[in-house]
């Protein structure tokens, strides 16, 4: 598969909307199109529409990124022995205060068989191989390691969001990573981990207190998950030979026991 031409779909959409997830459906089995539109919206899509025609044009004039985005992924998919999948580029929700300051106005959202990328018209190069990067992993550890969602615990939520950051590191550089890795030093995270994670890291996803403590919301500190698991891989990475590649087919029980969070 390949980057598919969703610069096309987003200039439809501008006079018709439902084009862009009728273009979708063929790529979500069982999903209705309201259904594919709802769980793209909540992770960062735009919505379609005829007010968005100027920065649709501002994004989708930016070829190079498709090209770029083409070059990255197949380069990475060498790297890592990963799969052969379609990969979709939107613009992002402008209007997403979590997104705008947690993800510097860039997400994405990763599938066993597909992934996307939700970009501004601002969105650097650079960033959007870094969002790329981040999600790819995503995928490439689903698969590699044959994952269930419904068998996930929040410890390998923790590790699946840290070790993919981890990657944005070794892979683009450290002035690329995701504002939340910065939250908190590495003391503070070993804190949150004694404290706060651990006691619940058997936690299945399907619990609703999973999303609290890997997101950090109600009383829990801001992206109180995404940060201790950044701060896991990294100290696991300062182990000899400790590599991306390496660390993408080890479990969450075993990034963990190698480093001094354990």
């Amino acid at each position: 598969m390949a980057v598919m031409q969703t610069d096309h779909w987003m200039e439809e959409g501008i006079e018709n909307a439902s084009v862009v997830f009728k273009n979708l459906k063929p790529y979500f089995s069982g999903l209705s199109i309201k259904e594919i539109q709802g769980l793209l919206s909540s992770h960062g899509m735009y919505q379609p529409g005829k007010e968005l025609a100027q920065t649709i044009k501002d994004l989708t004039e930016k070829k190079r990124l498709w090209k770029a985005v083409q070059r990255q992924y197949e380069e990475l998919k060498k790297e890592w022995r990963g799969p052969d999948i379609p990969i979709f580029l939107f613009l992002s929700n402008s209007h997403n205060r979590r997104l705008q300051h947690e993800y510097n106005g860039r997400s994405g959202i990763a599938f066993d068989d597909k992934l996307f990328l939700f970009l501004s018209p601002d969105t650097m190069l650079k960033e959007v191989l870094a969002v790329l990067t981040h999600e790819y992993h995503h995928v490439c550890r689903i698969q590699q390691l044959k994952i269930k969602e419904e068998n996930t615990t929040l410890l390998d939520s923790i590790m699946m969001e840290g070790l993919a950051e981890y990657a944005v590191k070794e892979y683009c550089g450290d002035e690329y990573l995701a504002p939340w890795t910065k939250y908190y030093s590495k003391e503070k995270a070993k804190s949150h981990w004694d404290s706060l994670l651990k006691p619940h890291e058997t936690l299945r996803r399907t619990e609703r207190k999973h999303d609290d403590l890997l997101l950090g919301r109600k009383w829990y500190p801001n992206m109180l998950g995404y940060n201790t698991g950044f701060h896991i891989a990294v100290n696991c990475g300062t182990q000899p030979a400790m590599t991306t590649k390496k660390m993408l087919t080890m479990t969450a029980e075993e990034i963990l026991s190698c480093s001094s969070f354990s």
